[in-house]
């Protein structure tokens, strides 16, 4: 998930922000596309089934009988439930509990942001931008807002932002819903991304 350096600032900001910034390279004059509610239709099979992804693991010491001992954490979501799972376990694999966390949410993996990823390359409003050689692609944090049809409770909605000319310019800034496998925002902040058009000098995708 590597950042440009002139759009590090306002990555962190759009990541942890309902409402988009102003900034980067748009000019103040510029045409800016209104941002409208995106109506979908239902959610296909995800892709994932029913599966459970440990999304982070560490070690902790805690106190049993005045004695310093270790133990495995693992913060999981759990997609057949639509929600975070924090799970502990000896370090040889037995569980000792796990704790239902609704209202966690959960950065991607790896592998879920290819799969997100994948997403956006496949989406209809986005070909354009996503197909431009040497772009740089990042993205994976988490997003929820309680009044967003999509990504409230039980999603697992993500960040995916491309950018070309070295981090200056942003052309995508979608959002992707892990668990419903599918870009529910294209255009999540119009001010700050400005797709590519015919009039760029860049190639056409390739047919």
């Amino acid at each position: 998930m590597r950042l440009g350096a002139p759009l590090l600032a306002s990555v962190l900001l759009a990541a942890c922000a309902a409402q988009p910034e102003r900034g980067l390279d748009v000019p103040p004059d510029a045409a800016v596309p209104a941002r409208t509610a995106t109506v979908l239709p239902p959610a296909e099979k995800p892709w994932h089934g029913g599966r459970v992804v440990v999304v982070r693991a560490y070690d902790e010491l805690y106190k049993e009988d005045g004695e310093d001992r270790r133990r495995r954490v693992e913060e999981l979501w759990d997609y057949g439930r639509g929600m975070a799972v924090r799970r502990w376990s000896t370090l040889d694999g037995k569980v000792l509990r796990e704790e239902d966390d609704p209202r966690r949410v959960l950065r991607a993996t790896e592998d879920e942001l290819q799969e997100a990823f994948r997403r956006v390359r496949e989406h209809p409003d986005l070909v354009r931008s996503a197909s431009i050689p040497g772009a740089e692609w990042f993205g994976g944090f988490a997003y929820r807002k309680a009044d967003d049809p999509y990504c409230d409770a039980g999603s697992r909605c993500v960040h995916v932002m491309v950018t070309l000319d070295h981090g200056l310019r942003r052309v995508i800034h979608a959002i992707v819903d892990l668990q419903s496998d599918r870009v529910v925002h294209p255009l999540y902040d119009p001010e700050l991304t400005r797709p590519v058009s015919d009039a760029d000098p860049y190639p056409e995708p390739a047919s």
